[in-house]
């Protein structure tokens, strides 16, 4: 065989099992634990349901998106301005958990990343906001302990009126 031949076949089998390669590993997915699967194919959704933990054979055209349904804590940068005039900077820590039942239709509402307008931003206004019906001495001595709660019952009516 003449050199010219033999880079030509070479060449082509090199093609060829990376082809095969690309085609296989796109073939599967494997979803991890606490999360599940939303399948989509062109960016729209492939199927009205989704899949738990494990593996999957699929299309290479599918893709599945991984939504983690574990408990998730989320830790939340506000910038507060009380009534008195006094500004300052804190943090607050949400937990929070996607429901594998609605997965689907937090996806659908909010993208790949749900907790951005529902933790973050929600929060972020909250806390301004009950920031600023306080003074900074109610806000961080005399009414430190019960803040968490006027958080939670701000979040839990946000989340309630949304609905």
């Amino acid at each position: 065989m003449s050199d010219q031949r033999i880079i030509i076949i070479s060449a082509s089998a090199i093609v060829g099992l990376v082809s095969v390669y690309m085609m296989a590993s796109s073939s599967y997915d494997v979803v991890p634990a606490r999360h599940q699967a939303i399948w989509t194919q062109f960016q729209r959704i492939k199927y009205n349901e989704t899949s738990g933990p494990g593996f999957y054979w699929k299309s290479p055209l599918v893709k599945g998106i991984h939504m983690f349904t574990g408990p998730d804590k989320d830790e939340v940068s506000y910038t507060c301005g009380t009534k008195d005039g006094i500004t300052f900077k804190g943090k607050v820590a949400i937990t929070n958990q996607l429901l594998p039942e609605n997965v689907l239709e937090s996806y659908l509402i909010h993208g790949k990343n749900p907790d951005r307008p529902n933790i973050y931003d929600m929060s972020e206004f909250l806390m301004q906001s009950i920031c600023a019906e306080m003074t900074a001495r109610e806000f961080l001595v005399d009414k430190f302990t019960t803040i968490d709660d006027l958080l939670y019952d701000a979040l839990v009516k946000a989340q309630t009126n949304a609905k």
